[in-house]
């Protein structure tokens, strides 16, 4: 991959070439990720074709390729993803492209996020909403509340799963179906 910063002329065809013979895994994960550093049209096309691979592996290494790019292609592809328009191998290949687009965005990527609490995949949901919970912005709050089963509680000193504290007097954890104390959740 140390070539790939050094850029010697037709570095990036050589690259293509190597692709093109097949190598095992770990060299394949390596030329692909060291195309993205390329930017240019034809290495970022070679990398978004190794996209429709059966390995997960290799899909991991395409997102890694697409996000040292920093092409608005690439990007495109990776919100192609996210919107399941490209088919990824795993929920954890589209969990990434969601991570990596919310970290080039930053809290400009929450109105685009807010997208997949529409997924009909409750795997999706969960993992947008924990993608969300980075920004700690309140404002986010009805949309968490949206996806539990609550219960309102009067007092202070309540807690919802000792990772979210409310200010308001009436606060709301989920509602425990085991009807006792869970010990997952303890309050202080």
């Amino acid at each position: 991959m140390s070539l790939s910063f050094l850029k010697p002329k037709g570095y990036g065809d050589e690259m293509n070439k190597l692709l093109s013979l097949s190598p095992k895994k770990l060299l394949r994960k390596t030329i692909i990720v060291s195309l993205g550093y390329e930017r240019q049209n034809a290495s970022l096309e070679t990398v978004m074709n190794e996209f429709q691979s059966d390995k997960e592996e290799i899909q991991l290494a395409v997102l890694d390729a697409l996000k040292v790019a920093h092409q608005y292609k690439a990007t495109q592809f990776m919100v192609k993803i996210i919107m399941a328009q490209e088919r990824s191998k795993s929920l954890r290949v589209r969990m990434n492209a969601t991570r990596i687009v919310a970290g080039i965005y930053g809290r400009r990527a929450i109105p685009f996020l807010l997208n997949g609490l529409e997924d009909p995949d409750p795997r999706i949901v969960a993992n947008t909403l924990e993608t969300l919970s980075i920004y700690k912005d309140k404002a986010l709050l009805p949309y968490f509340m949206k996806f539990l089963p609550v219960r309102k509680l009067s007092g202070a000193g309540q807690c919802f799963d000792g990772a979210l504290l409310f200010q308001e007097d009436k606060r709301t954890i989920p509602a425990n179906d085991n009807k006792g104390p869970s010990p997952a959740r303890t309050c202080r």
